[in-house]
């Protein structure tokens, strides 16, 4: 499971760039990415069920006031069920995020097309 997100405050008509990107390159996650500063990394790990959770956060913030972050996650351990290491991975994200502060606002299944998901 890779997530990706940018968020930031701007002004109204506030254009910011930023001149010099940086690679980083996770060969455990098989991704490369590009951040406009060295960002940290760190790993939190948690339990659900017999699965262990192993979240990847790699992320950084600028002077402008924006936050670049990508996680992912793997999963260790426990079943050899798809469906229940997908619960498992998605609660761990889901209450890993709800404990920085974050809200979980609906969870609700969804299908496009020949995928299914919530």
């Amino acid at each position: 499971m890779l997530i990706g997100t940018v968020a930031g405050q701007e002004s109204p008509g506030q254009v910011v760039q930023f001149d010099k990107w940086v690679t980083q390159t996770s060969s455990e996650g098989g991704f490369t990415v590009k951040f406009p500063a060295r960002p940290s990394t760190k790993q939190l790990s948690r339990s659900s069920g017999t699965v262990e959770i192993i979240r990847h956060v790699i992320a950084m913030d600028t002077k402008q006031n924006r936050h670049f972050e990508v996680n992912y996650v793997d999963l260790k351990g426990g079943s050899a069920n798809p469906d229940a290491l997908r619960r498992a991975g998605l609660d761990g994200f889901v209450n890993a995020l709800v404990e920085q502060g974050g809200q979980l606002l609906s969870r609700t299944k969804i299908n496009q097309g020949l995928c299914a998901g919530e």
